[in-house]
């Protein structure tokens, strides 16, 4: 019993020496591992990403795995070590009954039974462990010939990069270099050739401006000499003296005959007269509500339309005739003067139309603040580069503008009656614009009315 015993503890030492082996290699490896990662992360010479596959490259050929079997198969054994020293403790109890050994032979009997089960079982985890261990060792063995391999193999790679990298440098500067020194010499051979050619321009221009200065300063010369001369037998008297005060006659040519300042004024003033005596007209007409119920929209505006075209060309017919024959102003066409006029004032009739139809009283008020604008963005009294950028920049947007355009050619100028068709063509363009809104507006307005005579008869 007792070799037993010894037996039990002298596997189980060898057991744990085993262990203690494979914990050192293991330990010993890691070392290893950790001290080849730390010489690849201090190498410089080898970029980030290499680095990183070099390091994953290495971690993979690490047998992780294979030391966690070999450290379960030691746990195994260590188990199967504690069930032989639960055996040995139940023998240690068989012994202190030796003083009942007849009663107990069949118990000793199945107790050398089990030992002798416990004995084989250790035998062959000890031939296991040894099998275990000479794996390991040809594994660690291959391990380390690999981490060599691969060592050296980074070694090489980052010794070609390097070289390539020196080769590639070396090129760029010698490519950088033989670049610059073309193009200096290029630029040296083209001043050298610019520079020859200056000079030999300089020279030339040199020698004609010193015959120039020659030839001058004898004509200098000889012409004081002969002015000297001259003078001694000149006689001055009235004649000579006029002269001299008076060498030229200046002669006037007036392109147009504007004699009066308020002939120059009155486009303007015919504009701002034209356009509050449409303000006017919306103040004590109703540019709006209906003498009776329309039938559409078309109708309703027509209605209005009519009228309003009537009064715009009789208020534009009463000012030209006040102007031409109370006031005698002078025109170049009267019958452009009457047509462009009565343009001028259909078209500020139908803006009030537009704004007093789609906003009433408001409206009104708008029309009065696009006066004020007008009178001070159409370049009526000064010009358009002299005014504020502020109605410089309305200045094209505002129909004022055009008219007064079109009167000073017909008043003043008359030399281009196209110029004066022109302008007409831009005053009939916002009249268009004004006049299709303004039917927009009454159509809306016609539907918004017969919706409420539908819902009066139905109430």
């Amino acid at each position: 019993m007792s070799s037993v015993t010894q037996q039990i503890n002298q596997a189980e030492q060898e057991i744990t020496q085993i262990k203690q082996q494979v914990d050192s290699k293991k330990a010993e490896f890691e070392q290893q591992q950790q001290a080849l990662i730390d010489s690849i992360n201090s190498n410089e010479s080898i970029p980030d990403e290499q680095k990183q596959t070099l390091i994953a490259g290495i971690k993979k050929l690490t047998s992780q795995q294979f030391m966690d079997e070999q450290q379960q198969k030691a746990e195994q054994l260590k188990a199967k070590v504690d069930k032989v020293q639960e055996l040995s403790a139940a023998l240690q109890k068989l012994s202190k009954g030796g003083e009942d050994i007849q009663s107990a032979i069949n118990k000793i009997a199945d107790g050398q039974s089990q030992l002798y089960d416990g004995q084989t079982k250790v035998y062959n985890g000890a031939v296991k462990l040894a099998d275990g261990e000479k794996q390991f060792n040809s594994k660690f063995a291959e391990l380390n010939s690999g981490i060599a391999d691969a060592h050296t193999g980074a070694g090489k790679l980052a010794d070609g990069q390097q070289q390539i990298v020196d080769g590639l440098k070396k090129s760029e500067q010698g490519s950088a270099a033989l670049a610059n020194g073309l193009t200096q010499l290029e630029n040296g051979a083209t001043k050298l050739a610019n520079g020859s050619k200056e000079l030999t321009n300089g020279s030339s221009r040199l020698y004609d401006g010193s015959s120039k200065l020659s030839d001058g300063t004898s004509e200098l010369h000889s012409s004081l000499a002969d002015g000297a001369k001259d003078a001694k037998d000149v006689k001055a008297d009235d004649k000579t003296y006029s002269m001299f005060s008076n060498p030229t006659d200046l002669k006037s040519d007036k392109q147009n005959n504007v004699d009066k300042y308020g002939v120059g004024l009155a486009p303007y003033i015919l504009c701002i007269g034209l356009f509050a005596g449409t303000l006017m007209f919306s103040a004590v007409y109703p540019m709006k509500e209906p003498s009776i119920r329309p039938t559409s929209g078309i109708s309703w505006f027509l209605s209005k339309f009519s009228v309003i075209t009537i009064v715009g060309m009789l208020q534009a017919a009463i000012a030209v005739t006040a102007l031409l024959w109370g006031l005698h102003l002078n025109v170049t066409s009267i019958w452009h003067f009457y047509i462009f006029t009565m343009i001028t004032g259909v078209t500020f009739f139908t803006l009030i139309l537009f704004l007093t139809t789609g906003l009433g009283k408001v409206g009104q008020y708008l029309a009065f603040i696009i006066l004020l604008l007008q009178i001070g963005g159409s370049a009526g009294t000064f010009p358009k580069a002299l005014v504020p950028e502020f109605f410089q920049a309305i200045n094209p947007y505002l129909p004022m503008t055009y008219a007064i355009r079109g009167f000073r050619e017909i008043i003043s100028i008359g030399d281009d009656f196209g110029y004066v068709w022109h302008q007409a063509g831009v005053l009939g363009i916002f009249a268009a614009i004004f006049i299709t809104l303004s039917l927009i507006m009454f159509y809306i307005n016609a539907r918004k009315e017969k919706h409420h005579t539908e819902e009066e008869a139905a109430a």
